[in-house]
């Protein structure tokens, strides 16, 4: 087959059946394949990550790629028609690893909420200005309305974390409900940077995820294989009380590694971009 080629998704399962195959996960891809006798790769995948399985195809030279196509209302043959899906090449740099380090004194900036049209531009602005990176946990609606935003985040030596798909509060939602909000995010900035994120950030600082049909507490973004990540240091910037009070807040801990919570997103931001700057010259002093 080639690069653009699908299977419906009868013929797919038909066609993996026939082959007396069984599905393993494909580490380099990211996904779950399926290899029949004859060679060919069955990939299970969506729309989203296409160019990533034909990026491995163009990087390993094969001659095709077969996609198992899960959804009727985007088709394949649409985004063949407009990408040339035989010349795609991932950046590889739009996306990196996360280390964990252990040391005292470490400051991590976090972000969330965005990105924001208005707001995230300018505190990327300022990030850039002093050299300092930090964390962005972004909503997956967000990230779908601006794409670009998200790429420059990452590109400017940035990190980008999932903070579901839409802000829903996974405390109060069914298990299954919850584990789409994240899932979902997952597809949209893998769509986005060329990789799944690492990190991630419940709404609300929920610390654990509730099924609220069972009443099980599960860390569902454990479980998925993804970094659960809080905070220690909250700025109260949501609030607005000023941009005095947020460099107060976001300073005035004594906590050995601090991880600050901020936002670029979800309201006037104004205050926030203030002061940012004020708070990385103090957190530098």
């Amino acid at each position: 087959m080639a690069i653009g080629d699908s299977y419906a998704l009868a013929a797919g399962r038909a066609t993996a059946a026939a082959g007396h195959v069984k599905p393993v996960w494909n580490t380099a891809g990211n996904g779950w394949t399926a290899t029949l006798k004859d060679g060919t790769v069955l990939w299970w995948s969506d729309n989203r990550s296409i160019a990533t399985i034909a990026g491995i195809a163009v990087k390993h030279h094969l001659e095709g790629a077969a996609v198992w196509e899960l959804s009727t209302t985007e088709s394949l043959v649409s985004i063949a028609a407009t990408l040339p899906l035989d010349r795609v090449v991932i950046n590889s740099s739009l996306a990196r690893g996360v280390t964990q380090i252990s040391a005292r004194g470490l400051v991590a900036l976090t972000f969330d909420d965005g990105p924001d049209s208005t707001w995230t531009p300018q505190i990327l602005a300022i990030l850039a200005k002093y050299n300092v990176p930090a964390t962005f946990f972004d909503i997956g609606m967000n990230a779908e309305a601006n794409p670009g935003l998200v790429q420059q985040e990452i590109s400017s030596g940035n990190i980008v974390g999932n903070h579901t798909y839409s802000h829903l509060d996974l405390t109060a939602i069914p298990q299954w409900r919850a584990q789409l909000e994240i899932k979902a995010n997952n597809w949209v900035l893998q769509g986005i940077t060329g990789r799944e994120p690492d990190l991630f950030r419940s709404p609300y600082g929920a610390q654990e995820l509730t099924d609220a049909q069972s009443a099980a507490h599960q860390d569902l973004a454990a479980s998925l294989g993804m970094q659960p990540v809080g905070w220690n240091v909250d700025s109260l910037d949501w609030t607005r009380p000023g941009v005095a009070r947020i460099v107060a807040n976001a300073t005035g801990s004594t906590a050995a590694a601090q991880i600050i919570l901020m936002h670029d997103g979800g309201g006037d931001r104004s205050q926030t971009v203030a002061a940012l700057p004020l708070i990385i010259e103090a957190l530098r002093a």
